[in-house]
């Protein structure tokens, strides 16, 4: 009945499956989100955006339902495994980069000790990242304003490197990668200084990200991120960073460019 509940307790993708099958069953009934693993905890089971892929293209079909209450507790991570604390991790670089300098600092104190589970630095990063997401979600629920769009850094290319991987890519590694690419996109613009780029590139490098199984087709790459819904009508669309919280959307980049991106993201 539309009186029903739906309680997703899972992963990122059974929080955007579970949350958009209540948006459109009766138009419309409660859910509860109660993500398990860091990923989804610091960000995909948060923020209302509902979705599920469709013909290659991530998240091309979805809603925006806000669930009617979200649970993160800190303890489902105990029995996660380190390659999901690592893909997990790949969210949490990104939050480094987009958000005030406080926000920076927790990362980077926390980093080491999120990828060996720690359970105090995983509660003390889900509890920055969360606060931080909730608050660009108050100002932009249904990303109409550009506020939002601060959490798609590193995800137009990471969402091509996922696609081109078969599913071998785990989505938390293949954002770092599209973060790695957006870093050289930006330095490659003139827009991003050496030594911010070296800053944020070194927490990337702290992942120890293992070889991407993703295939080195530029052209299939170029095809994914002209498909993205982020794309608004140009060849592609790139959310890139001036430094540290400082971020700038771009379109139309030269070819040559991203090509030195997407290489250099794949090494």
């Amino acid at each position: 009945s539309r009186g029903a509940l739906v309680i997703a307790a899972g992963g990122g993708a059974v929080t955007d499956l579970a949350g958009f099958a209540a948006s459109v069953y009766m138009r419309g009934i409660r859910w509860v989100s109660a993500p398990t693993t860091f990923l989804a905890q610091i960000d995909a089971g948060l923020g209302g955006k509902t979705a599920v892929n469709l013909a290659g293209a991530k998240n091309i079909v979805g809603t925006f339902h806000q669930p009617a209450l979200a649970v993160c507790d800190t303890a489902f991570l105990d029995s996660l495994p380190h390659a999901e604390l690592r893909s997990g991790a790949g969210e949490l670089v990104k939050y480094a980069m987009i958000g005030p300098g406080d926000l920076f600092r927790t990362v980077k104190k926390n980093l080491s000790k999120v990828l060996a589970g720690d359970r105090a630095a995983l509660t003390a990063c889900v509890s920055a990242c969360a606060a931080y997401k909730l608050k660009l979600v108050a100002r932009d629920e249904r990303d109409e304003r550009g506020v939002r769009e601060a959490l798609n850094f590193g995800h137009t290319a990471g969402h091509a490197f996922e696609a081109m991987s078969a599913g071998r890519l785990p989505h938390g590694e293949a954002v770092a990668r599209g973060l790695r690419f957006a870093l050289i996109a930006s330095r490659g613009t003139g827009i991003l200084s050496k030594k911010d780029y070296d800053a944020m590139d070194a927490l990337i490098s702290a992942l120890r990200l293992k070889p991407a199984l993703v295939r080195r087709d530029f052209r299939h790459f170029l095809s994914l991120v002209s498909r993205d819904k982020k794309v608004r009508g140009a060849s592609n669309r790139f959310v890139l960073a001036a430094g540290p919280g400082r971020l700038c959307p771009a379109e139309d980049l030269d070819a040559a460019l991203l090509k030195k991106a997407f290489e250099g993201a794949l090494k």
